[in-house]
C-alpha cells in the first residue's frame, strides 16, 4: 500500500480523503526523537501563487531527502506549508490532522487549534509491539476523539493489510477489533458513526458503541459473485460492490446492498468484450482478473464501473468504464477510461485514447447521461502523469500534463496556461479546498511518550515483550494446547492452574527474564489476574522467538 518510499506519483492518491484544511507557516523547533513536522524546507520555496487560486493544495518531493511537503495557496496568493507528510488525514473539520511517520512508527495528531503536535502512539523497531500502526483510516465523527486504523503484527505482515482498530486521540489507546481477519480494506461511512472492514473473503461492519455485524453475500443472494472494492454512498446508506462472478461466463456487475432492510439490487450485469485491437483470443478467467471498481458521483445519483479486461492468453487487457444512474434506469459507455467527477456531479472527465498514438489521449469532458461531450485538450494518455483537480464549485478545473498547467472554465473549456508561475514544475496538485480555517501559526512539538520502566527492561535471549503492568492480554490460539500458570516466574514443580487458548487477564506485575535450564535461551514472564478463574493470579512465560504464548488484548 505504501510504506517506505513516497514516489511523487502516490502522493495525489494518499491524500484524496482530505476534507477541510486550514493554514500553518510553523518554524523549526527540534523534537527529540521524530523529524521536524514543520520547517523551513531546504529546497526552494515554491513560486508565488494567485488569488484565483486560493484554497488549491499541492504537494513537493525531494528525492535527496526522500520527503514530502503539503502546500496550501492563501487567499493572498501565497503558498505555505500546511504538513511534512502527505499521508496527513484531516478531520472533517479540518481543526485536526492525523498521520504515521513509519522510520519512528510513531502516530502524530496535528492540533491546528491548540498549535500544537504530539506522538500518539510509538512501535517502533526498538519496541516491537504485537500490532502496529500501518493506516489512518479515517476519523470516527460520532466520537471525537477516535481514529479508525488498519494495524499490522510486528511480524510476518506486510504494508496494507492488517486488522482494524481504533486509536484514541486523546490518550493514544489503540482498540483491536478483530484479530481473526486480516484485511484489506477499512472504510468509514460518510458520517464517520460505522467503519466496513474487508478482505475479498470476509466483510463486517462495525458502528461505535454497537457490535460487530459480518456481511454475508448469501444474506443478499449474492452468494455467486465475487465481491471487492466497497463504496459507501454519499448519504451513508448503501454499499456499492464490485462484482464478479466466481466461474461460468465472465460477468461483470455493481451490487448495492442496504444493511438496514437486508436487500440488494445488481446494476449492469453484462459480460464484457475485447475490441478487434486487442482481441488475440477469447476472455477468460485469469489470474490477473479482478472485479470491477464501482465510483459513486458525489451527488450519490450515479456510479462509474470501472473494469480491465483480459485476453485469455493473457498478452493484452482493455479497461473500460461505464456510467450508470444509481436506480438501474439510464447506463452509456464511456468511449475511453473515467478519470475524476466534478464536486458537484454534473460532469465526468476521461481519457479518450487516440487511435494511433495509444500514448496520447483526448481528455474529454460530458453530462453523466453522455450528453454534451467535449474535448478539452490533448493530454498523456496516463493519469498519473495527467492531473485535473477542480474547484470547489465545480466551476474550473486545472489541468496539469507534465509541466504545462491550465486553467478552464467548466462549459467553455478554453485553456489558459498558468506554467511557471502558480505552481512549482515539479509539484503534483492534490486537492482544490474552499475555505481556511486555520491561522498561519508554528505548531509546538511535543515530546514522544514517556517510555514506560519495561522500556528499560532486557532480555536478549528472549523475544522482545509485548506486554505491560495495567494492560489486558489473553492466551493465544496456536496449538489447542493450555498454558501453566506458575506461582513463582521459573520452571519447576509450581503449576496452580492450566489457562485454556482465548483466556483473559490482567497484567499485575512484572516482567522478569528467567534463563531456561540447560538452554541457552530464556523466559520472561509476566504476573497476572485471572478473572475468569475465581481471580487466581500468577506467573505466565511469554513465549520463545518461534511463537508467543500470550498477546496484548484487546
Amino acid at each position: 500500500m505504501k510504506k517506505q518510499t513516497v514516489l511523487p506519483f502516490l502522493v495525489a492518491v494518499l491524500v484524496l480523503s482530505l476534507a477541510c484544511q486550514t493554514l500553518t507557516n510553523p518554524g523549526s523547533q527540534a523534537s527529540p526523537t521524530p523529524p521536524i513536522l514543520f520547517s523551513t524546507p531546504e529546497t526552494p520555496a515554491p513560486q508565488t501563487g494567485s488569488a484565483q487560486l486560493a484554497g488549491l493544495t499541492y504537494a513537493t518531493y525531494d528525492a535527496g531527502t526522500d520527503s514530502n511537503q503539503l502546500w496550501q495557496i492563501g487567499s493572498d496568493g501565497k503558498a505555505v506549508v500546511i504538513a511534512e507528510n502527505s499521508y496527513a488525514d484531516f478531520s472533517p473539520d479540518g481543526a485536526q490532522a492525523a498521520y504515521i511517520n513509519f522510520d519512528s512508527q510513531c502516530s502524530w495528531l496535528l492540533d491546528y487549534e491548540k498549535k500544537e503536535a504530539k506522538p500518539l502512539d510509538c512501535t517502533g523497531s526498538n519496541n516491537p509491539d504485537f500490532f502496529e500502526l500501518d493506516e489512518v483510516a479515517g476519523w470516527a465523527t460520532g466520537q471525537s476523539d477516535t481514529l479508525f486504523m488498519l494495524f499490522k503484527k510486528s511480524f510476518g505482515m506486510g504494508g496494507g493489510t492488517g486488522y482494524f482498530g481504533t486509536l484514541s486521540t486523546s490518550t493514544g489507546e489503540k482498540k483491536i477489533f478483530d484479530n481473526q481477519h486480516a484485511v484489506s480494506t477499512v472504510l468509514p461511512s460518510p458520517d464517520g458513526r460505522t467503519v466496513l472492514f474487508s478482505n475479498l473473503d470476509f466483510a463486517a461492519l462495525y458502528t461505535i458503541g454497537g457490535e460487530t455485524q459480518p456481511i454475508d453475500p448469501g444474506q443478499y443472494k449474492l452468494a455467486e459473485f465475487k465481491l471487492a472494492y466497497p463504496a459507501w454512498s454519499p448519504d451513508g446508506k448503501t454499499i456499492a460492490w464490485g462484482m464478479m462472478n466466481k466461474d461460468g461466463d465472465l460477468k461483470y456487475a455493481i451490487g448495492i446492498i442496504d444493511p438496514q432492510t437486508k436487500t440488494a439490487k445488481i446494476l449492469h450485469p453484462h459480460s464484457p468484450s475485447l475490441s478487434p485491437a486487442y482481441a488475440d483470443g477469447p476472455i477468460a478467467f485469469t489470474p490477473q482478473m479482478a472485479s470491477p471498481k464501482p465510483i459513486w458521483s458525489p451527488d450519490g445519483q450515479w456510479l462509474v464501473l470501472e473494469a480491465e479486461i483480459y485476453s485469455e492468453n493473457q498478452n493484452n487487457s482493455q479497461k473500460e468504464s461505464w456510467v450508470i444512474r444509481a436506480d438501474g434506469s439510464t447506463e452509456n459507455k464511456l468511449d475511453g477510461k473515467f478519470l475524476n467527477w466534478s464536486p458537484d456531479g454534473q460532469w465526468v472527465l476521461y481519457f479518450k485514447p487516440l487511435p494511433n498514438t495509444p500514448a496520447k489521449a483526448d481528455l474529454m469532458a460530458a453530462r453523466p447521461d453522455g450528453t454534451n461531450p467535449a474535448r478539452i485538450t490533448e493530454v498523456t494518455n496516463d493519469e498519473f502523469l495527467t492531473q485535473a483537480v477542480w474547484s470547489p464549485d465545480s466551476k474550473h478545473l486545472l489541468l496539469r500534463d507534465g509541466e504545462t498547467v491550465s486553467l478552464t472554465e467548466a462549459g467553455s473549456w478554453q485553456l489558459n496556461s498558468i506554467s511557471g508561475t502558480e505552481i512549482p514544475p515539479d509539484a503534483r496538485l492534490v486537492k482544490w479546498l474552499s475555505n481556511f480555517p486555520i491561522p498561519y501559526a508554528q505548531l509546538t512539538i511535543l515530546p514522544p511518550p514517556t517510555p514506560s520502566a519495561a522500556s528499560d527492561f532486557s532480555c536478549p535471549t528472549a523475544p522482545p515483550i509485548r506486554l505491560s503492568v495495567g494492560a489486558t492480554g489473553r492466551v493465544t490460539y496456536t496449538d489447542g494446547q493450555t498454558i501453566r500458570l506458575r506461582s513463582a516466574p521459573e520452571a519447576g514443580d509450581n503449576v496452580i492452574d492450566q489457562l485454556p487458548e482465548g483466556t483473559e487477564f490482567e497484567v499485575i506485575d512484572g516482567p522478569v527474564c528467567t534463563p531456561r535450564i540447560d538452554r541457552t535461551d530464556a523466559f520472561v514472564y509476566w504476573k497476572v489476574k485471572v478473572p475468569t478463574r475465581n481471580g487466581i493470579s500468577g506467573w505466565l512465560a511469554e513465549g520463545t522467538f518461534n511463537a508467543y504464548f500470550i498477546e496484548p488484548w484487546p
